[in-house]
């Protein structure tokens, strides 16, 4: 399986990829741009794809409808993270 991680915050990164490789056969890519990933999704399909709510550039929700676009990646379960610092 290969999971894609898209995130601008390294340290949500590096977290959800240490969660993602326990996982039996998981391969993990991560990218810190959702422009970066749709690049990467030219040449590549992956099986579950967990992406940032809100990043500059392209926020989450515009790579879901930029990555919808393409038939092969239509079926893929997309999940959506974010956090928040709460004051």
């Amino acid at each position: 399986m290969i999971a894609l991680v898209i995130d601008d915050n390294p340290t949500n990164l590096m977290l959800l990829q240490h969660r993602l490789l326990k996982l039996d056969n998981c391969q993990v890519v991560t990218m810190d741009s959702a422009v970066a990933a749709l690049e990467w999704c030219e040449h590549n399909i992956p099986d579950l794809i967990l992406t940032d709510y809100m990043m500059p550039e392209v926020d989450g929700l515009e790579f879901i409808r930029r990555l919808r676009r393409k038939d092969e990646m239509r079926e893929i379960p997309v999940v959506v993270v974010t956090t928040a610092d709460v004051k």
